[in-house]
């Protein structure tokens, strides 16, 4: 997911449940397919993976982070 631009601790943001899996492709709320993210976070890997989309794998998550990494936090830090 994309929580590491966040602090966990930051209680000024919200947080949502995402599904690994999500529930439309078969996930559970099993807590093994759920993670705690922050909305901001959770939209933005909606928008770049759609529920009603493929799963992305291992792969295309890294990928899209290190893109997001490169194009936000960076700009950021200058």
């Amino acid at each position: 997911m994309f929580a590491m631009y966040y602090s966990i601790a930051d209680f000024s943001k919200e947080f949502e449940t995402h599904h690994k899996i999500p529930k439309i492709k078969g996930g559970s709320d099993e807590y093994r397919n759920l993670q705690l993210v922050h909305s901001s976070c959770h939209i933005l890997h909606l928008r770049i993976f759609p529920a009603k989309g493929p799963v992305p794998t291992d792969k295309q998550l890294l990928a899209a982070k290190k893109y997001l990494y490169k194009n936000q936090i960076g700009r950021t830090r200058n």
